[in-house]
């Protein structure tokens, strides 16, 4: 997996999902995201010392991205906010988004050497990043994504209490984590117990409400293919084709 992928997949993820405000509508919003953006842009060029090529990605990432940005505002107050609308929007900005990432690491894929700026630690560093990003993708991302996809999907009668749609939260991305381990690992099998460990604390209202049984089920199924996706594309050295 190039280098520049996962440096630009960890900006994005931090800068589109960890940093960025619920109120992304607002004009404002959108310039303290830029900042955000320039902000992650600096550290990691501080980082990896000053490079004209990864000066060059990161400022263009940085305008693309917030280019793409205000796009999508444009196109969403243009659009009245039904789920399917919504669910659009959120799809073509990750998409541009991810071919943007591409298109930057075909363009400098030879002509950026992180290991010639501070050689001894950056070496270690970019060895981590298929990890880090792996982490990032199964946090805020998955359940963000699960969310925009599937909530005309969600039975209506489930609780919209805070502290249990975050905790919530917690639950399916720590079983991601796992999951992800477990394949990287290997231990196919061992998904199961997961799975089954899950079940059994809801097996009551599984068992009573249909609606919910079948937002479990795609729930878990969404989990299990998104940790799979991650885990083959970043954590077992699948190539693309760059």
């Amino acid at each position: 997996m190039s280098n520049i992928i996962c440096l630009l997949g960890i900006i994005h993820v931090l800068g589109d999902f960890y940093f960025k405000s619920e109120k992304e509508e607002k004009i404002k919003y959108q310039f303290i995201n830029l900042l955000i953006l320039l902000m992650l842009s600096t550290v990691f060029l501080t980082v990896f010392g000053f490079e004209i090529n990864l000066l060059i990605v990161l400022v263009i990432n940085l305008l693309v991205h917030n280019f793409i940005n205000i796009i999508k505002y444009g196109f969403k107050k243009k659009l009245d906010k039904s789920n399917q609308h919504e669910k659009l929007a959120y799809c073509l900005d990750q998409l541009l988004h991810i071919v943007t990432i591409f298109i930057l690491a075909a363009i400098f894929k030879d002509k950026i050497s992180f290991s010639s700026n501070w050689a001894t630690h950056t070496a270690k560093i970019q060895k981590f990043f298929p990890l880090m990003l792996a982490v990032l993708l199964n946090g805020k991302p998955a359940n963000k994504t699960f969310k925009i996809l599937f909530s005309n999907f969600k039975p209506k009668d489930e609780n919209d209490n805070i502290d249990e749609q975050s905790v919530g939260r917690w639950i399916g991305t720590l079983e991601r984590l796992i999951i992800m381990l477990l394949f990287i690992m290997g231990e196919i099998g061992s998904v199961a117990l997961i799975i089954a460990a899950k079940t059994l604390t809801r097996y009551k209202k599984i068992t009573d409400d249909v609606e919910f049984a079948e937002y479990y089920l795609l729930g878990t199924l969404y989990s299990l293919g998104y940790s799979f996706i991650v885990a083959l594309l970043l954590l077992r050295g699948v190539q693309i084709w760059i």
